[in-house]
């Protein structure tokens, strides 16, 4: 047993002390003696001190030192060493990454919990979260398997973070290589229609006076090009290792059309890459300070109070029960 306070019960001793040396001074009547002057002395009570070598009312004592020593006790905030603290580490794998599910399986322990996600890191800390209301530790260390690319981080990335409430441990992998599939093309001639001033591709918007077909609806295809209202003005759809893309845009015998077309040519199948984030990024993201999260009391400290609670009822039922005594 530990004491976080221990002068608490050096006090308690001391009380009691002091109340063991009362009960060793007593009052008492003076022995009485007939003498024929007695008359003259005035009719009023009289006590004479006197120190005894074995003090009275022993139980009454024994009561009150128990009940100073019990009281002391509680208030020196006893700790039963029932076991050490307890703690996990949750690994978070970023399972759009194949790198990253290779390096998980050489890191992970045996007595990791492992979450996976796909690219996101809102969805790496909200698993984690969730994990952490199953679990019974003192402690939770989160780490995070992942390439850590742009895309990773949203709108609520930030605010899931800061709930977080210690440092995570990150560790970046190689991102998945590039995709080297050659598409096919299938380019609409577009000799009528309508005029519109700009087309999006990977979040690039290229001005020029290129043409939309009229009432033409794409097969199926994941879009990889739109008009500047929103509709698809290319698709494309895998083809083994490689994919077809559909492009219904008339492109102008201009200098932008041109970049246009060539930046329609070189791009590979497959969506765009996201650039990944920079060191500082992650590093801010990682946060500092220790890694062991903490959420909540430990099972030893709901023991302690306890403990605590349990002493003082005890001192006050012995506190009651020298007055039920007195009476």
């Amino acid at each position: 047993m530990t004491l976080a306070a221990p002068g608490f019960l050096v006090a308690a001793f001391a009380v009691a002390a002091v109340a063991v040396a009362l009960h060793l001074l007593v009052l008492r009547p003076p022995p009485a003696w007939r003498l024929p002057t007695a008359r003259f002395v005035p009719p009023a009570a009289s006590l004479v001190r006197r120190r005894e070598t074995w003090p009275q009312d022993r139980a009454l004592l024994a009561l009150r030192v128990a009940t100073i020593l019990l009281a002391g006790l509680a208030f020196a905030g006893p700790a039963l060493s029932a076991r050490p603290a307890r703690g996990t580490r949750i690994v978070a794998v970023d399972t759009s990454a194949a790198t990253a599910q290779d390096s998980t399986a050489h890191y992970l322990r045996r007595s990791d919990l492992r979450i996976p996600f796909v690219g996101s890191l809102s969805a790496a800390l909200v698993g984690a979260r969730r994990s952490v209301a199953q679990l019974r530790e003192d402690s939770v260390e989160l780490v995070i398997v992942s390439p850590f690319a742009t895309s990773a981080v949203d709108a609520a990335t930030a605010a899931l973070r800061a709930q977080w409430p210690a440092a995570i441990r990150t560790v970046r992998v190689a991102r998945p290589p590039t995709s080297v599939g050659h598409p096919a093309f299938s380019w609409l001639s577009v000799t009528g229609g309508d005029t519109i001033g700009a087309v999006i591709m990977d979040g690039v918007v290229t001005v020029a006076p290129f043409r939309r077909p009229r009432n033409y609806h794409f097969r199926e295809g994941a879009v990889i090009a739109r008009w500047v209202d929103g509709t698809p003005a290319a698709v494309e759809r895998p083809v083994l290792e490689n994919c077809a893309r559909e492009i219904a845009i008339g492109i102008p015998n201009t200098r932008a059309g041109e970049q246009f077309r060539a930046a329609m040519t070189n791009r590979p199948c497959g969506p765009p890459r996201s650039p990944a984030m920079s060191d500082s990024a992650v590093r801010a993201f990682a946060g500092t300070g220790s890694p062991a999260a903490k959420f909540g009391p430990s099972q030893n400290a709901s023991d302690d109070r306890t403990l605590m609670a349990t002493l003082l009822v005890l001192a006050c039922a012995l506190a009651a029960a020298e007055w039920v005594i007195r009476r």
